[in-house]
């Protein structure tokens, strides 16, 4: 469910659906996250998946999530977990929202 939603997120943002890929990859964060609680560790990411995860998220509800308060709070809960897989915050700040998410070069 994470990865649909995910993919769901990079198409909705290269329709300029702002608002709508926000909602998308806010639900991808917080499926992944309760799949993680329940199974541990998630067989189907890597390490690279959660990095691409933790910024992609990040990046698009910083940038385009609209202040919300849910988007905020995501947001420093992944500044906290960020360093556990090795993630920088510059990282965090500089991954451009538009990105498709198979890469962070």
């Amino acid at each position: 469910k994470a990865h649909v939603l995910m993919n769901l997120s990079s198409i909705l943002l290269n329709q300029s659906k702002n608002e709508e890929a926000c909602s998308a990859v806010y639900e991808s964060y917080l499926s992944y996250m309760e799949a993680r609680h329940l199974i541990s560790p998630v067989p189907l990411l890597t390490e690279m998946d959660m990095t691409l995860l933790l910024a992609l998220t990040f990046s698009r509800l910083h940038h385009l999530g609209g202040g919300l308060k849910q988007y905020q709070e995501i947001c420093d809960e992944i500044l906290r977990l960020a360093p556990q897989y090795g993630v920088t915050e510059d990282q965090l700040y500089l991954t451009p929202p538009d990105i498709d998410g198979n890469s962070l070069d």
